[in-house]
């Protein structure tokens, strides 16, 4: 099976945009299956679906290697795509779910 990473970045202008592309682009070019919410993908294509099965493998790989902080992340962009779409009572349940992966819990992940 082919090598897989999930990149999530913050959204900080044209110039780190970019460069988020050229590294997914590069990593592809050598094999790697890359996911990201890099807004040159689905989103930006009109392809929420496909977005949203992109976020599921995310989450699947933050929830085993149990990173808090990027399965956080991770829900923020899925509920800025429910958003994105209209489905706003769905965002905020979804923002609440990445709000509930405060310090805290954490915390409690690393013990």
């Amino acid at each position: 099976a082919s090598p897989r990473i999930f990149v999530s970045y913050a959204h900080e202008g044209t110039e780190h945009r970019l460069a988020v592309k050229e590294l997914a682009e590069w990593l592809r070019a050598k094999g790697v299956v890359v996911i990201t919410d890099h807004p040159f993908e689905n989103r930006a294509l009109g392809n929420p679906d496909e977005a949203r099965k992109l976020y599921e493998q995310a989450i699947e790989l933050y929830q085993k290697e149990q990173a808090g902080l990027g399965l956080a992340n991770v829900w923020q962009s899925v509920g800025d795509l429910e958003r994105e779409n209209g489905e706003f009572k769905k965002a905020l349940d979804i923002y609440l779910k990445a709000i509930g992966l405060g310090p805290e819990e954490l915390q409690q992940q690393k013990k």
